[in-house]
């Protein structure tokens, strides 16, 4: 969920430092750091990499993938290779999942070969991965519910204790009833066929991110697998302090250990696959047909695309949120160009869209109803139009805004 609840964060902030001498609820066993790379949920194998380096993991998925699409009788090896990359943004998210919905109504919304999301769009990812069948379940999740159905808060006890200021058990409650065996199944169909659904956490104990291959997660056949993608979901979108961490079981060397998971967005905002894969070296291992597919990306910006001007309070707590505001916009800007390198070293398009500048948001506090509506509402009406994208990090997204959504000319600037 990342910038819109590090309100929260840092107004829980001294009571977290208070407790930090306290007893704690989560006993851990934690995994040294010599087993780091050998640790692995207990039955898994190959469904997940450190998504920061070369992955000779997913690597070899990519290329089973593109193998498969291959195929004579596969028709996805007839269209272009289409990535799409869900970015982070807490409550902003309703304005992906409504751009998700308004694309399907459009017609030209593509069934995606590799679909990636980070933390408010880890959330998002496994629904767009399977289609616009399934966008009943982005409108369920970001356009019809309020705060309470996502998480709720914790007594100031539990808070002195505990690992969070929220407890997240609504949010599990949905994705229960969205993320079930039958939805896995699905899953695992589409990955046989050759797309790729990945979803990124940051693994706390060694600062690193870490991709989860969510399609061979649905592939293994085991009983828990339901569990485990949920887990992965709910990990990715955990603000660190203000959301729950997930602890995953790992096995290394025969004994068992935990590691600790939080929000993907303390990494990266958004990403594709970029220095995990050598996409080259597959592409070079096909027929010169499908060698030649030409290939696009589509990143869905769940946040501002530009900046607000807003004067700051001279006092501490507004200072720490509006630089942590500033930081967090320019790390995405940051991995937005890093992107487009990689787009560009592959030969494929680039598009990138999100929340224009000139959009005016009306509430501030973290997962308002109605801003989650507009929101929702906004991102419908853009993907409903068709062609609300830009195609370099630096370009400006010219969109009119229908009326009541725009902000007055002066206030807001790139």
């Amino acid at each position: 969920m990342t910038s819109s609840l590090f309100g929260v964060l840092i107004a829980g902030s001294s009571l977290l430092l208070l407790a930090s001498g306290c007893g704690t609820l989560h006993p851990r066993s934690p995994l040294p750091a010599e087993h780091a790379s050998l640790a692995t949920p207990r039955g898994y194998s190959n469904i997940r990499d450190w998504g920061d380096h070369y992955s000779p993991v997913l690597q070899q998925s990519v290329e089973t993938a593109l193998k498969a699409e291959a195929a004579p009788d596969n028709p996805l090896g007839q269209t272009p290779i289409q990535y799409l990359a869900l970015s982070g943004g807490g409550m902003n998210g309703a304005f992906g999942a409504g751009f998700l919905c308004g694309w399907s109504a459009q017609g030209s919304r593509p069934t995606f070969d590799f679909v990636t999301g980070i933390s408010a769009g880890a959330l998002l990812a496994p629904f767009a991965y399977l289609g616009t069948n399934y966008d009943s379940a982005l409108r369920d999740i970001y356009a019809d519910l309020k705060p309470s159905d996502l998480f709720q808060r914790k007594g100031l006890l539990r808070i002195l204790r505990d690992d969070s200021i929220f407890d997240t058990a609504p949010l599990r409650r949905i994705l229960e009833k969205h993320v079930t065996t039958n939805f896995l199944a699905a899953v695992a169909r589409e990955h046989a066929l050759g797309r790729r659904l990945w979803i990124g956490t940051a693994n706390l104990d060694a600062r690193r991110p870490v991709i989860w291959d969510m399609g061979a997660i649905a592939s293994s056949g085991r009983p828990d697998a339901p569990e485990l993608f949920r887990r992965v979901m709910l990990a990715s979108s955990a603000v660190p302090g203000a959301f729950p961490p997930v602890y995953f079981s790992v096995e290394a060397n025969g004994k068992t250990y935990d590691e600790l998971h939080v929000d993907g967005g303390i990494s990266r905002q958004a990403f594709a696959y970029g220095p995990v894969l050598h996409l080259d070296e597959i592409r070079r291992q096909l027929d010169e047909q499908h060698r030649k597919r030409p290939a696009e990306l589509f990143i869905i910006r769940n946040g501002d695309l530009g900046t607000h001007y807003a004067a700051v309070k001279p006092k501490a707590l507004p200072i720490l949120l509006n630089s942590l505001t500033a930081l967090t916009h320019h790390q995405a800007e940051g991995d937005f160009y890093r992107m487009y390198v990689y787009a560009g070293r592959d030969r494929c398009d680039y598009n990138l869209t999100g929340i224009p500048a000139a959009y005016q948001h009306q509430s501030t506090k973290q997962f308002d109803s109605g801003e989650m509506k507009r929101l929702f509402s906004l991102g419908e009406q853009m993907g409903n139009v068709g062609n609300c994208w830009i195609h370099s990090p630096w370009e400006d997204l010219n969109f009119k805004l229908p009326a009541g959504f725009a902000a007055p000319a002066s206030s807001s600037a790139k």
